[in-house]
């Protein structure tokens, strides 16, 4: 079994990824968290831990700031990031790892074939 993967930059990962919390929300992630709490979903279940849920509760019950939410969801999701790099760092050193920064897509995948083959 191959396992490749695709390291990207932190400095062009953590905007890519603050610019994806953003959208979500405007896509309705605040309205999404309201109609769970309203359905009596609290913050205190596992489904409810997940990035993101917890600091828009806190907001929403007047808790937090709508800025302190959104810099808590963005630092929470650079540590997720921290984390798992780390963790496939010190679990998996079988994985083959390509610099999204050095290579672009095409090259990845053509490097990947030839190692396939």
């Amino acid at each position: 079994l191959s396992v490749f993967g695709i390291q990207i930059p932190r400095t062009l990962l953590y905007p890519r990824v603050d610019a994806r919390a953003e959208g979500m929300i405007r896509n309705g992630w605040i309205s999404e968290t309201q109609k769970l709490l309203d359905y009596g979903y609290g913050v205190d279940l596992s489904s409810m831990s997940g990035i993101g849920y917890r600091e828009i509760s806190k907001y929403l019950h007047g808790d937090s700031t709508w800025q302190f939410c959104i810099s808590k969801i963005k630092s929470r999701t650079h540590r997720l990031i921290r984390t798992q790099n780390n963790w496939f760092r010190r679990i998996d050193s079988s994985i083959t790892w390509f610099d999204s920064h050095e290579l672009n897509t095409f090259e990845i995948s053509n490097k990947i074939s030839c190692l396939m083959n």
